[in-house]
């Protein structure tokens, strides 16, 4: 595992930390800490530099692209805003239904959101530090080399 590697797995611990830290608080101290201190606002955005198109069984297209995914948790939207081939920019947000954090066997943490989209129904934060969006044809597009933008 690289360091690159190593650095995404612990900004998404942190993402998963902040969002159950987040959850417990009442709404009320919620929103006065979000208005009172815009830095601690639950807001982390990401930048992905190629991604993969997948079936259940197999790579359907591999991509060398630059996207963007932030984690909105203040208004419960993931936003993925990606270039098309003929270089314009496409925006998707997807209404988070329900979350949950996942662990893997080696204790890595990562996150699944149900969707509240006709086409997209699970993002998920992988325990490696990807991102894959889930579509309800039976494709996934999976984001790799996953850096948080500070």
């Amino acid at each position: 595992m690289n360091c690159t590697n190593i650095t995404s797995i612990k900004h998404l611990i942190t993402i998963g930390f902040i969002f159950i830290i987040g959850c417990n608080h009442t709404n009320k101290s919620s929103q006065q800490r979000i208005k009172t201190n815009e830095k601690n606002a639950l807001v982390f955005r990401f930048i992905s530099n190629s991604n993969d198109l997948e079936n259940e069984v197999k790579i359907l297209q591999t991509t060398n692209e630059v996207s963007y995914h932030t984690f909105d948790f203040n208004k419960n939207l993931i936003i993925m805003k990606s270039q098309s081939q003929n270089g314009n920019w496409k925006t998707f947000e997807f209404k988070i239904k329900k979350s949950k954090t996942t662990e893997s066997l080696l204790g890595l943490k990562g996150m699944e959101f149900d969707i509240e989209n006709p086409n997209c129904f699970q993002v998920w934060v992988s325990t490696m530090g990807n991102i894959g969006y889930e579509f309800r044809n039976g494709q996934k597009l999976v984001f790799y080399g996953v850096i948080e933008i500070k």
